[in-house]
């Protein structure tokens, strides 16, 4: 016998027929239907490199800033358009799908490729699923037979996922965890008032505009808790908010009175009074929101994203130092090419200066020789001999002349091409 079903208030669409008295499904109005991210992704056709921007600081782990809204629609249209639904959790999701999910926000926004990124997107499209999972599931108790349900599939569902919805949402084991949920979610006192705001995104953008402090733990207990007209959304939070102040007033009594009779208290003392009252569960923060954590996983989240700073700093300056020995290598390739090239200049001007010198003492040795040849000693009967005799003299005296002249010019120019090779052989050097 099958197990009668449960009905969720949104079936109050639902009506009587007026011939059989049955009651029966009226058709749904249409709705807005899935987010496509039209406006994000026009935005992003504006930009330069086709991304835009948002802050996921590595302590909090969770987008805020004035880039959060859109951030988080187009990160839902990417787990729309990625996640299987033929899964019962998010666990049970490929890898895979999971890069695919990462890479493509990577592409989207300008965010650094971190591990801390990466896991911070992957959190965030958890929930987006689960909150995904959860309106396919009251879509699914609008109707009150499996059949009927089958006959209406949503619009961003495929026939052969919704008969897989259909059946894991009528199963006994997700009944089961459906109840216990519930009765968990009944026995929550406390409501907030920042709608699908993160608490992290409201504390960042309740910063003090000139130190950029977010606010203390009460403060923001305060701006997630009241209304808009400054009422408290429930009495017990109300409640949680006067026990804090009556911690701190302990605090105060206890505190040492300045000269001027007020009493200061810091930051640290209104947080650790808010924590007494308050208390922690499993790492996280009870009541304060997804993301809020002690200070301790606080620190380690620091420390974790300052040494993937560090190393990925120390794999650029690695890179770096490849390319340096790398050009530096080029260049001492270069200089020894050079050297050689040098070398062997510096050998044929040397070559050429031997040639030179060696020809210009050949042509001294042969004027030399040739004057001498033409000199023939005189007697003193030969002088006093005809005038013919002695024009022979004056001639011989002009060869001889012409001769030293000759040696002059080239001795000349033997030492310029000396100052012209110490000159390059300077400029080699």
């Amino acid at each position: 016998m099958a197990r009668p079903r449960k009905v969720a208030k949104a079936r109050s669409s639902a009506g009587l027929s007026s011939s059989t008295g049955k009651q029966v499904s009226e058709p749904k109005k249409k709705g807005r239907g899935p987010t496509k991210g039209l406006k994000v992704q026009k935005k992003r056709e504006k930009s330069a490199d086709r991304k835009l921007d948002v802050l996921i600081p590595p302590s909090t782990m969770v987008a805020v800033g004035p880039g959060r809204k859109d951030f988080i629609t187009d990160l839902s249209v990417i787990v729309h358009q990625n996640a299987p639904h033929n899964v019962y959790k998010w666990k049970q999701v490929p890898q895979t799908v999971k890069d695919t999910i990462v890479l493509n926000t990577l592409n989207n926004w300008r965010l650094q490729d971190t591990d801390l990124i990466r896991k911070a997107i992957l959190k965030e499209a958890n929930h987006l699923y689960r909150n995904w999972r959860n309106r396919l599931h009251d879509h699914y108790l609008m109707f009150e037979a499996k059949e009927e349900a089958l006959k209406h599939i949503p619009d961003d569902v495929s026939e052969s996922d919704w008969q897989f919805l259909v059946d894991y949402f009528g199963s006994r084991e997700f009944e089961k965890v459906s109840s216990r949920n519930k009765a968990n979610r009944e026995k929550q006192r406390i409501n907030h008032s920042c709608g699908p705001k993160s608490f992290l995104a409201v504390s960042y953008d309740a910063r003090d505009p000139e130190t950029g402090e977010e606010p203390d733990m009460q403060k923001l207990w305060q701006l997630t808790h009241r209304k808009a007209n400054g009422e408290w959304v429930s009495e017990a939070s109300k409640e949680i908010n006067d026990k804090v102040d009556e911690k701190i007033n302990e605090e105060l009594q206890q505190l040492e009175v300045l000269g001027d009779g007020t009493k200061t208290v810091g930051t640290e003392v209104i947080n650790a009074a808010f924590w007494s009252v308050v208390g922690e569960r499993s790492g996280q923060v009870r009541v304060c929101g997804v993301g809020r954590r002690p200070s301790n996983s606080t620190k380690d989240q620091h420390l974790q994203a300052q040494l993937e700073v560090h190393q990925r700093e120390a794999e650029e300056a690695r890179k770096e130092c490849d390319e340096v020995r790398a050009k530096l290598t080029e260049v001492e390739s270069q200089l020894e090419e050079e050297q050689r090239k040098q070398e062997e200049m510096q050998a044929g001007l040397l070559d050429r200066q031997n040639q030179m010198q060696e020809s210009i003492n050949s042509q001294i040795q042969a004027a030399i020789e040739t004057a001498l040849s033409k000199f023939q000693p005189l007697t003193t009967e030969s002088l006093m001999g005809s005038l013919s005799q002695r024009r022979r003299i004056e001639e011989l005296e002009l060869q001889l002349h012409e001769a030293e002249d000759l040696i002059i010019d080239l001795r000349t120019e033997l030492k310029e091409v000396n100052e012209k090779f110490d000159m390059v052989k300077r400029l080699l050097s």
